[in-house]
């Protein structure tokens, strides 16, 4: 069974927050929380290293002989968690993508954004 777990990106604090466990009561509340905070669900996988990978993640990718940077998102369409590397879409542990052990996490999209700066443009 896979295990379903979240973090977030506490916009206060600008920190990661590894689970959110608040008593919510009213509307207020829920707004300023939702506000406040920038969840990111488990996806379930670990990387080549044994990190586990989470939605807004950064990986390097070895694919087509090239090292390549993406980020890790949910595709409504596709129904599933892609590397979105450019303008591409990579499926991750799919029949014609990437598998998991091919992917190492290398920052988030919070944490270290200038890894996005440096992956456009250029190969890894």
């Amino acid at each position: 069974m896979r295990e379903i777990k979240f973090r977030a990106w506490d916009n206060a604090t600008e920190s990661m927050v590894d689970a959110l466990c608040h008593d919510v009561y009213g509307l207020d509340e829920i707004i300023e929380k939702v506000s406040r905070y920038s969840v990111m669900q488990y996806i379930g996988l670990k990387d080549k290293n044994g990190k586990e990978i989470y939605e807004g993640d950064i990986c390097k990718s070895h694919q087509y002989k090239y090292w390549q940077r993406g980020v890790v998102t949910w595709i409504d369409s596709r129904v599933s968690f892609m590397l979105i590397q450019g303008d591409g879409l990579i499926g991750i542990n799919d029949n014609d993508g990437l598998w998991n052990e091919d992917l190492e996490v290398i920052g988030n999209i919070y944490e270290n954004p200038e890894l996005l700066e440096k992956a456009r443009g250029e190969q890894c």
